[in-house]
């Protein structure tokens, strides 16, 4: 009797602190989610006022018989938007870094994935809209030979930037997913990574001659692009507030179905 009651406490003082390490990693999660939701709320805001002002334009192109407006007026300026958004990104990137030696194991993998790569997607948006400016202003200078070759590099940094939400959001959607064990967030950074793919076709894919329900899936798909990342970023946070533990939902589903 004595033989098993001193092999119990062991056991319960491993319970007990596998439970301290969930808590912290449940409280992990809880942490996270506010910051994961603010971002999305401002980025999606500024999906929005995009929307409004390529959305009525592009319609009006598809359907000559339209004649919406929106806030293509303003285009210039929702553009230039970009930088207090990019600015407010980096600084919550910043805060997470300070934040991390608060963060359990797992929380800390997943924050770094996407700093990473959140870091990465303004980096690169950066340099090839500069690049896109750059040729813009170019081919009106230079000689028709020298502006085919200056079109040809625009239309691959066009592809570039279509394929940059497969960058972010989609590849740290697919890394949470795996890390957590998450079906729908994996799920949802494999179909995001998809359609940058189909996004890239639509930017090198010339409209003239190509049947019409082609030209109005891809422009519906580069117009839906611009939520990709405020709605990962929304249903991120939604997912690790709801989480317990660090038990993957898969497992919580089959536990409470026995």
């Amino acid at each position: 009797m004595d033989e098993k009651t001193n092999s119990l406490h062991p056991a319960l003082d491993d319970l007990r602190l596998i439970r301290q390490v969930l808590d912290r990693t449940a409280d992990s999660f809880r942490t996270l989610a506010p910051s994961f939701f603010r971002m999305g709320l401002v980025w999606l805001v500024y999906a929005l006022l995009y929307t409004l002002a390529v959305a009525p334009d592009t319609l009006n192109y598809l359907v000559p018989g339209l004649s919406l407006s929106g806030l293509g007026a303003y285009f210039d300026l929702i553009q230039w938007l970009r930088v207090p958004l990019a600015l407010y990104l980096v600084a919550e990137c910043v805060l997470w870094q300070r934040k991390k030696p608060t963060y359990a194991a797992l929380s800390r993998q997943i924050v770094g994935v996407w700093q990473v790569l959140l870091l990465l997607y303004l980096i690169l948006l950066a340099l090839f809209q500069w690049e896109v400016s750059s040729i813009q202003s170019a081919a009106m200078v230079f000689e028709e030979t020298e502006t085919m070759q200056l079109w040809s590099n625009y239309a691959i940094c066009g592809a570039f930037l279509a394929f940059l939400p497969a960058v972010f959001p989609g590849f740290p959607l697919v890394a949470t997913g795996v890390l957590l064990g998450e079906r729908v967030l994996g799920g949802l950074g494999i179909a995001v990574t998809l359609l940058g793919g189909l996004t890239v076709l639509g930017s090198l894919v010339s409209t003239a001659g190509a049947p019409p329900l082609l030209v109005y899936l891809l422009t519906a798909v580069g117009l839906v692009s611009a939520f990709f990342q405020p709605a990962a970023l929304l249903l991120t946070a939604f997912r690790l507030r709801r989480r317990r533990e660090g038990t993957p939902p898969a497992a919580e589903e089959s536990t409470h179905g026995l």
